[in-house]
Formats: structure tokens, C-alpha cells, sequence
């Protein structure tokens, strides 16, 4: 099938118009293209209702997880407590081992290239190893959630800098 786009200037505005070769449909061909749409409808149609299905169950999803949070959210500032003391315990049992382990490696990391690092980069260095060293030990990475680590390691350290 071919198409011709004419386009038209009356003073204002231009017309468009599309000439479209004659088409010969049998009837065949009218029954054959009804039965086509029709089955893409039903097709939309069942999308619809599988959409429909799929928001109901995940309202339900979230309904469930609301009564979760809300039945433990009870529980979460003593959780942060226990967590937090174990957390000083923690670094109080390898917090010499850490010093020197993040002087050693602070180090050796500058020797490797000194111009890399300004006098605060590398006064810093040894404070940043220090603080991969406490939230990557063992113990700590084991039995401390990971957003009382960033928050209290990272984000809002709950020790002293032990390089000031």
C-alpha cells in the first residue's frame, strides 16, 4: 500500500492531506482481521486483569510488611542499645591490634606513591584504615548490623580518632 502526502498553502495555513492507494478487502479478509482485533482485545483484556491480580497481592505484600515493622519497630531502640555496647566491647578487644595495622598499611600504601597525598590526606590515611579495620574485623562484621556500622563507624564514629 502506498501513500501520498499532499500539503497545501490557503494564506494561513497549510493543509495536509493523504491520498491512500484503493484497498480491496474480501470478505474473507474483514473476518480474518475482526477475528484478529477481537483476539487481541481479549488478550489486553486478560493483561488488565492479570495487573489487576498482581496490585492486589502486592497491597497484600505490603500490608503484611506494615504489621511487621510496626510489631518490631517496638523493639528497635533497645536493638540499637545492645548493639551499640557490644559494638564498644568490640573495638575495645582489637583496638591495639587495628592501631597497628592501620599505621603499618597507612604506610605502606604512601610509600608506594608520596606525591599521591597531601600532608592531611596522609595524616588521614591511617585514621581511615583504622576505621575498614574495625567494621571489617571478624567479630564485628559477624554480630553488628551493617547500618550500626556505617553509623556508628562511619557516619557518626562512636570512638575517638586514636591518630590526634
Amino acid at each position: 500500500m502506498t501513500q501520498t502526502i499532499n500539503l497545501t498553502w490557503d494564506g494561513e495555513k497549510i493543509t495536509q492531506s493523504v491520498e491512500v492507494d484503493e484497498v480491496k478487502l474480501t470478505p474473507k479478509d474483514i473476518l480474518n482481521q475482526l477475528d484478529h482485533v477481537r483476539n487481541q482485545i481479549e488478550q489486553m483484556k486478560g493483561d488488565i486483569a492479570k495487573a489487576k491480580g498482581h496490585i492486589k497481592q502486592t497491597k497484600g505484600n505490603i500490608e503484611s510488611a506494615e504489621i511487621y515493622e510496626k510489631d518490631y519497630a517496638a523493639l528497635e531502640d533497645r536493638c540499637l542499645e545492645i548493639q551499640e555496647e557490644k559494638l564498644k566491647l568490640y573495638i575495645s578487644q582489637i583496638k591495639d591490634e587495628c592501631i597497628k595495622k592501620a599505621l603499618k598499611q597507612s604506610v605502606e600504601i604512601f610509600e608506594k606513591d608520596p606525591s599521591a597525598y597531601t600532608e592531611d590526606q596522609a595524616n588521614n590515611l591511617k585514621y581511615v584504615n583504622y576505621q575498614r579495620l574495625l567494621a571489617t574485623d571478624k567479630k564485628i562484621a559477624e554480630n553488628i548490623s551493617s547500618r550500626v556500622i556505617t553509623n556508628m563507624l562511619y557516619d557518626k564514629p562512636i570512638f575517638e580518632n586514636p591518630f590526634v
